[in-house]
């Protein structure tokens, strides 16, 4: 490891030798609408951390060429190329203990650059801490979590509820919205406020005129869907619908009898039921059967139905926003992406596969504990539930609140509604669900290999399996021409390596335990690509061998994870990295990100069923799985349709102000509209609603991953081909919506973005 600084303005490094380490002077230029307003140009220190591996008893010196590129804001991706030094005659050309194959190194920061500072930045590489080899390395890891956990505390915000930052933390720029991002966040909220004022709704606490008058109401944001509200939010079936594929479709589940205190008759529900069934549209607005508690059906008088399905709706207004929305998607999502930046260094797979899914969710909810939590805030002047109300609902799910509810197979099955006609929320969720787990397995199976299990002293780095079998049989089948034929020969000394291999039945014991202990290069994979390994290979060269099962079994079972149910694009990734459930295990990285989950995100609470450790393969894939899951899909399908429903008050009241009635005495009118919200209090939340909608400004679909924090060819190519899946997903979904009266667009890939982000 040696350590050079660039004289004093050289801000390209261009010309330090270095090996393992460079610390240069960077030197970044803010753009126009920094954080501090300045432009100016900002100086950094930089130390770049790689950890190059020469063949023992070498000291092989290299040239680094360092280029800076400007992402957005002062963000800066940095690239060295390893180059031999010219001149050197210790490291002839074509030797192939040349080190020049081992470049380019990418050392991505992603990050704001500020003030004169150190810092370190880590070869791109995803490594997990059984990877990183190098002491010092390994002490950096260490560092960068002590300094990260230091850098965002975590505290209550009230009893009972996750935990985050605390109140009034000033945000740092790594947390903080994009200028286009803040610029239309901001804008959209001035506008609402703005029509609201002009038309004086905000100074009018009085009930609405008329049903029609209603429809006037932010008559500029209007939008198809809620245009189909207004016509139809009388109707009994659109009324039901909403409950399948609306803005809370976590609510529904299937009823094997009718409960006690909803004492219901074939006779009293018959002019409701259709032919060949006994499924009543009752609704009861309180628990407990009498006199002044009545059943309600749609054959009751117009406005007393009208009225009986408001207050249905408005109190799954409040269930919604208080425990599906910001709950299970809000909170929880900042839990998971404070605890990724605490506990996961930059060069872990977990984290790269991670962070693209926290961007801005700490910063949305800080906004929300500044403007709508806080005493006075929207809830305490609009919503029924007030503050006090909705932190103790919100603590009340959270005790209720079990793991299989946010596996979305799992909860799907346990509500009954997995095999539901009509459904297009489990539908197309289940699509999205299955895309994502393709895609977490194949990312994270590239880096959890436990190479040394197979070979017994050899580095462990991540590799390309596949290649790299491939790459190890190609050094000792050179001369058989089926072989050949199929595989290009891999460029290396072979007469170094195969002198005194012994015959073909020891290979495994005989060769890669005997004579790959000391070339480190083996292990960084060889560029030959065979899928059907068994097949193509192993078929041809051992049919006779006798234990070949057992070579098959012993080998292929640590890089090929053997789990039949899971899609293969989760196989491809995790299997990679984590190709048995001993290396899940012995990863303290990763066992202390879930263990923070598990303490700040449920509170300790066993009965929840989160688990505190991971203890299987399978496991793992399910937990990231459901981490972005829920950080994108599921936050899509309950934020992006509030508006377009809640948009015509008398479909999704936030709050009502006369009680529920007590009798079937007829209704007028005005007096339906008297137990609807004030013209104000109906104002306020729509102008919030139409800021919560996702704003397509600095917007980041599913899949998109504009940063290169996967710096290898294979996570690449896996990104690949987790966006043609839900590109095709996205088309399915167009194709379906064509044909619906009211399409179901939240979970169209294309408009779920990669994080909460609003």
């Amino acid at each position: 490891m040696a350590q050079v600084t660039s004289p004093p303005g050289d801000t390209d490094g261009t010309g330090d030798t270095v090996v393992a380490q460079v610390t240069l002077m960077a030197q970044v230029t803010s753009p126009p609408g920094d954080t501090d307003g300045t432009g100016d140009t900002v100086v950094a220190q930089v130390t770049l951390m790689a950890q190059v591996t020469s063949p023992p008893g070498d000291t092989v010196t290299a040239q680094v060429t360092l280029m800076a590129q400007v992402t957005s804001a002062p963000q800066v991706a940095l690239v060295a190329q390893v180059t031999p030094p010219p001149g050197d005659g210790r490291v002839p050309a074509g030797d192939p203990d040349d080190v020049a194959h081992l470049g380019p190194f990418h050392f991505p920061c992603y990050r704001w650059l500020q003030g004169y500072g150190t810092w370190e930045l880590p070869e791109g590489t995803a490594t997990t801490p059984a990877m990183e080899r190098h002491p010092r390395l390994q002490r950096q890891r260490r560092r960068h979590l002590v300094q990260q956990r230091r850098r965002y505390r975590l505290a209550p915000f009230a009893p009972g509820l996750p935990w985050a930052l605390p109140l009034g933390t000033p945000l740092d720029p790594d947390l903080s919205y994009s200028w286009a991002k803040a610029s239309a966040f901001y804008l959209r909220g001035s506008a609402a406020n703005l029509e609201a004022k002009l038309r004086g709704f905000l100074a009018m606490p009085c009930s609405w005129p008329s049903v029609e008058a209603m429809t006037r109401v932010f008559r500029c944001f209007h939008t198809p869907v809620t245009e189909y509200v207004v016509r139809h939010w009388q109707s009994d079936a659109f009324f039901g619908e909403q409950f399948l594929s609306g803005v809370n479709p976590v609510l529904l589940r299937r009823c094997p009898r009718l409960p006690p205190n909803f004492p219901v008759t074939e006779a009293m529900v018959a002019p409701s039921l259709g032919t060949g069934t006994s499924l009543q549209r009752e609704m009861e607005l309180s628990q407990e059967p009498g006199p002044e508690s009545p059943l309600f059906v749609p054959q009751d008088p117009p406005w007393l139905w009208a009225l009986a399905k408001a207050w249905v709706r408005s109190s799954e207004f409040q269930v919604h926003e208080a425990l599906t929305h910001l709950l299970r998607a809000h909170l929880l999502g900042e839990v998971f992406a404070l605890a990724t930046l605490r506990q996961l260094p930059p060069q872990h797979p977990l984290f790269k596969l991670l962070v693209p899914h926290t961007r801005f969710t700490v910063q949305i909810g800080a906004l929300a504990r500044r403007f709508l939590l806080n005493p006075g805030g929207v809830f305490d002047r609009a919503v029924a539930l007030g503050r006090r109300g909705l932190l103790a609902l919100v603590a009340r799910g959270l005790r209720a609140l079990r793991w299989r509810s946010l596996v979305l197979p799992r909860d799907l099955r346990h509500r009954g509604v997995a095999a539901t006609k009509r459904h297009h929320f489990g539908s197309d969720a289940t699509k999205v669900w299955r895309a994502i787990r393709r895609f977490v397995t194949g990312v994270l199976s590239l880096y959890y290999l436990s190479v040394p299990r197979f070979v017994t002293g050899v580095p462990n780095v991540p590799i390309d399996v596949p290649r790299f079998v491939t790459g190890v049989l190609s050094l000792y089948y050179l001369s058989v021409p089926r072989f050949v034929t199929g595989v290009p020969n891999v460029p290396i000394d072979v007469p170094r390596f195969v002198t005194g291999v012994p015959i073909v039945p020891r290979f495994v014991t005989g060769v890669l335990s005997l004579y790959y202990l000391s070339v480190p290069r083996f292990v960084t994979g060889v560029p030959i690509a065979v899928p059907r390994f068994v097949t193509g290979v192993l078929s041809l060269y051992y049919l006779s061998v006798p234990n070949v099962p057992r070579f098959v079994t012993g080998v292929l079972s640590l890089y090929y994870l053997s789990v039949p149910i899971v899609p293969r694009f989760v196989t491809g990734v995790l299997s990679l990295y984590y190709p048995s459930d001993a290396a899940v295990q012995e990863d303290p990285e990763l066992q202390a990100w879930v263990g923070e989950i598990f303490t700040r995100g449920f509170l300790g609470r066993r009965s929840s069923g989160v688990p505190s450790r991971l203890h299987s393969v399978r496991g793992l894939v399910t937990f990231v799985t459901t981490v972005i899951y829920t950080c994108s899909a599921h936050h899509a399908a309950t934020n992006s349709g509030q508006f377009e429903l809640s948009a015509f008050p008398p479909n999704a009241p936030a709050a009502m102000r006369a009680p529920p009635p007590r009798s079937k005495a007829a209704l007028s009118e005005r007096e339906f509209l008297e137990a609807l919200p004030a013209m104000n209090t109906t104002a306020t939340v729509l102008a919030v609603l139409w800021v919560l909608r996702n704003e397509p400004m600095d917007l980041r679909p599913l899949g998109h991953y504009p940063e290169r924090h996967f710096t290898e060819a294979a996570p690449r190519r896996l990104i690949r081909r987790f966006r043609r899946r839900l590109r095709r997903i996205s088309r399915e979904i167009r194709a379906r919506n064509a044909g619906l009266e009211r399409p179901y667009p939240y979970l169209d890939p294309e408009n779920i973005e990669n994080s909460v982000a609003i």
